[in-house]
């Protein structure tokens, strides 16, 4: 494995992102069927075609059309959370399936750790799941094969929402995530100060998205497979992941916006991973491996 340090690479723009998504989307049910990563998990992602992937973004089939959110969830939303979510305490992984105020089905997934954090400082880590046509508690397979695993060391409680609809970034599925993110905050006495977010391909975008808009709330970001969706200055800091085999993301875009900011001092470190293409969810295990040492570094740094 590569690591530079470096600034918060630029992203492209949405035309670009959707140029490479497009043409790697139209190949994609092949290359599939090579992707052990994906078998492995109980909620295998559904590779689309460029037409299912616009028709996804559109709001078509099971999922509904959402609205993109800036950065707009309340305080009153974050007490609605604490009032109608459930956090149950017995050590495992939960599969929790609740209402929102207005009546909408949501679901998630809890990791909650048997052991107590060396220094009593209980993590969170929000993982955000990729792209597809979710089944039922569509991110327990992200929490349950790569980031708990990689993650157990520092004894976290690990959450895994299940998107409402489309994207990440748009309104209903950030206010959702934001209001189960508090209430777990809350019931399991975590450290305001070692919330981490994670998440693979769509979820990466949500990632970069999140520490955009809520960079108060964050302490560091695990992004694996995915690009920032806009610029940012990026205060929080970022461990990402990427592969030279990726082919809807292809990390030389990545690689030019890190080398052309290296010097410029933001806390973000970029790993690269030998794993087999983008649908390769569980070969970067290995390379997840590596943040738990990171993120104790980095707290130790901002407890200074």
């Amino acid at each position: 494995m590569r690591q530079l340090q470096c600034q918060s690479p630029e992203s492209l723009s949405d035309s670009e992102i959707k140029a490479i998504a497009d043409r790697a989307y139209a190949r994609a049910a092949d290359m599939l069927a090579s992707c052990q990563g994906m078998r492995a998990t109980r909620g295998a992602l559904l590779v689309r075609t460029a037409q299912g992937r616009r028709e996804h973004r559109q709001g078509e089939g099971s999922q509904e059309k959402c609205r993109q959110g800036e950065g707009s969830y309340s305080a009153d939303q974050a007490k609605e959370g604490e009032r109608t979510m459930q956090f149950p305490t017995v050590a495992g992984i939960h599969d929790i399936e609740t209402h929102l105020a207005d009546g909408r089905s949501v679901r998630y997934t809890l990791s909650v750790s048997a052991d107590a954090p060396d220094d009593d400082r209980r993590p969170l880590i929000l993982i955000l799941h990729y792209a597809g046509t979710p089944t039922r508690f569509y991110g327990r397979p992200l929490l349950e094969y790569l980031f708990e695993p990689a993650l157990r060391g520092l004894a976290p409680v690990c959450l895994a929402p299940e998107a409402i609809c489309g994207q990440w970034h748009e309104e209903e599925n950030e206010s959702f995530v934001m209001q189960v993110l508090d209430g777990a905050r809350a019931a399991y006495g975590v450290d305001p100060s070692r919330v981490v977010v994670g998440g693979y391909s769509m979820g990466a975008l949500g990632t970069w998205h999140l520490i955009a808009h809520y960079p108060e709330r964050f302490s560091a970001a695990l992004p694996i497979a995915g690009y920032p969706r806009h610029d940012l200055e990026c205060t929080v800091p970022v461990h990402a992941f990427h592969s030279a085999a990726d082919e809807l993301f292809p990390l030389a875009a990545l690689t030019e916006s890190v080398a052309a900011l290296a010097q410029a001092g933001r806390p973000i470190t970029l790993t690269t991973a030998a794993v087999n293409g983008h649908f390769d969810v569980n070969g970067y295990r290995d390379a997840l491996s590596a943040a738990p040492a990171w993120l104790r570094q980095v707290w130790r740094g901002a407890a200074r």
